[in-house]
């Protein structure tokens, strides 16, 4: 396993994915969601392969998560976390999708994880009991409206 980037603590968290069955894998998350990103990553079996984004608003924000030899990582810097961002999912569409079963671990703004979730089942037919993904936050909504607002959802 490896270490990427310079160091940032993060609290603890516990892995959102536990039953690692893929052949491949795909972990993107915002600020908000890294400490159960990086704990999924570092839960990997050491031959796990697949790719890592991560969404933040500036190069400080980068952190040393240990995970496989075989994980991509890739850091993308969004300095304004009140605007929509499109980065994650024009990353994750832009990507040599390789071939096999792949397992998610998706978290952040609810906006963008719309729109990979319509990406992921629609396009890319990801079964669902293989995808963790959730909307943590929504721009312009203050925690407990956004919790009524993914209630609402279903």
């Amino acid at each position: 396993m490896r270490s990427r980037s310079s160091f940032l603590w993060r609290p603890p968290s516990l892995p959102k994915v536990t039953h690692f069955e893929a052949d491949w894998y795909l972990v993107a998350a915002d600020l908000s969601a890294i400490p159960g990103a990086a704990a999924t990553l570092e839960a990997m079996p050491a031959t796990a392969k697949g790719v890592a984004i991560f969404e933040v608003t500036s190069p400080k924000d980068c952190q040393a998560i240990a995970m496989p030899e075989g994980i991509d990582v890739h850091w993308l810097i969004q300095p304004d976390p009140h605007m929509p961002s499109t980065a994650q999912e024009r990353l994750i569409r832009s990507i040599n999708w390789p071939d096999g079963r792949v397992q998610t671990c998706i978290a952040g703004e609810s906006g963008v994880i719309h729109a990979l979730r319509a990406f992921l089942t629609q396009e890319k037919q990801v079964a669902k009991p293989d995808m963790y993904i959730s909307g943590y936050w929504k721009i312009d909504l203050v925690e407990e409206d956004h919790q009524k607002a993914k209630r609402a959802e279903g």
